[in-house]
């Protein structure tokens, strides 16, 4: 009994394990021996062999023996140490699919969403732009400047009606020449997104295929145009599907120039020529029921139907629903943005709900509201609703 007690205390201490019922230490002694004898016999025959082959011997004969099939294996991790890792070291591709098996789904999180091309896993839209229209004489070209440095994102849309220049929405073009002044960095180029939205007389005169003023704009730092070829904007659009033509020659003539379309059933003579020509690599559209109404839109076309021409959407959008609009975007067209070879990211545009009313009834434009929704659309992005382009440095 001494004997036996005196075995299991060296076997513990050594950290080893009995095998087969005999003490560790005796016949891990004896495997040891055998073992050694068989290795100098090999030693022995191998005498003659070329150097490297006794640079070899020796490196072996460093090595600890190998144990026999019935002595003691050394104290480690054996296979049944081994255990698969723990549900919650399992990836998030894992634990989407037992998540799935088990009748539940996995937390957002962690959800891995393959619907995107090719079944690869797609993220939030990355939005292009965020475009505020309507920017007057009422808002501090300073304000709209210092607010927009740091968000590369925003947009501030200009509208451009002769007739009713002075007046609520539609600036002087003073401020006009103040703002781009604001919005252009010291190598003349601009530092801030501008769009023209051109209406009445400034429509007009593209639809004959005049770009002049166009390229005005292009020289003053615009790099956006919109063609609002709607009645509510003071345009005759009884017979637009003549003007079509002359339309895309002043496209084709500012290629610089980022074109913008609205796509809508009013103007569907233009952008239908338009896209079937091509279209040209300067054109975009904006799908606008609304045409500055305020409207709201409820559905979010699929840009898979303009073959690949970037998009935006527009109609009655502001601080009220801009969050649920975001998240409609990403649900209904998320997974087809995700192919960025084939598809500019996305933007959205806004009027009517930006305008405020002072005491004495003036109109004016809010920069309150405009704060409202950008705080909404950063606050989206840090949820990971949706993604905005980084600031470069």
């Amino acid at each position: 009994r001494r004997r036996a007690r005196r075995h299991r205390r060296t076997a513990t201490a050594a950290g080893t394990r009995r095998v087969s019922g005999r003490p560790a230490g005796r016949t891990g002694r004896a495997g040891r021996r055998g073992a050694g004898k068989r290795q100098a016999g090999k030693r022995q025959a191998s005498m003659a062999d070329a150097p490297a082959a006794e640079g070899r011997q020796a490196e072996a004969a460093q090595q600890p023996e190998a144990p026999g099939s019935d002595v003691a294996v050394a104290a480690g991790p054996s296979a049944d140490d081994k255990q698969p890792p723990a549900d919650d070291e399992a990836s998030d591709g894992e634990a989407a699919d037992g998540a799935a098996a088990a009748g539940g789904e996995a937390p957002a999180a962690k959800r891995a969403r393959t619907d995107g091309p090719g079944g690869a896993a797609i993220g939030p839209v990355e939005f292009f732009a965020i475009g505020f229209c309507g920017v007057d004489d009422s808002a501090p070209t300073a304000d709209l400047t210092k607010f927009s440095l740091s968000r590369p994102w925003i947009e501030w849309g200009v509208l451009f009606r002769p007739e009713k220049v002075g007046e609520p929405r539609f600036p002087t073009m003073a401020f006009v020449k103040d703002l781009c002044t604001q919005c252009t960095d010291v190598d003349g180029q601009p530092s801030v997104k501008l769009a023209a939205h051109l209406c009445s007389s400034r429509c007009e005169q593209v639809l004959r295929g005049d770009a002049s003023f166009v390229q005005e704009l292009h020289n003053l730092g615009f790099r956006r145009v919109q063609v609002n070829a709607t009645a509510a904007n003071g345009v005759d659009t009884s017979n637009l599907a003549p003007l079509a033509p002359k339309l895309l020659e002043a496209i084709l003539g500012v290629p610089g120039m980022e074109w913008i379309l609205q796509r809508n059933e009013e103007t569907k003579p233009l952008w239908e020529y338009v896209l079937s020509n091509g279209p040209p690599a300067n054109v975009s559209v904006l799908f606008d029921d609304s045409v500055g109404t305020g409207v709201q839109r409820k559905t979010f076309p699929c840009p898979s139907t303009l073959n690949g021409t970037p998009c935006g959407y527009a109609g009655g959008l502001g601080p009220a629903n801009m969050r649920e609009t975001l998240e409609a975007i990403q649900a209904s067209v998320g997974p087809t943005f995700a192919d960025k070879a084939k598809y500019r990211s996305p933007w959205v545009d806004m009027e009517s709900s930006l305008r405020g009313t002072k005491e004495d009834g003036t109109d004016y434009f809010s920069m309150e509201k405009v704060r409202a929704v950008v705080e909404t659309v950063e606050k989206a992005a840090e949820d990971g609703v949706i993604k905005l382009p980084a600031l470069e440095v």
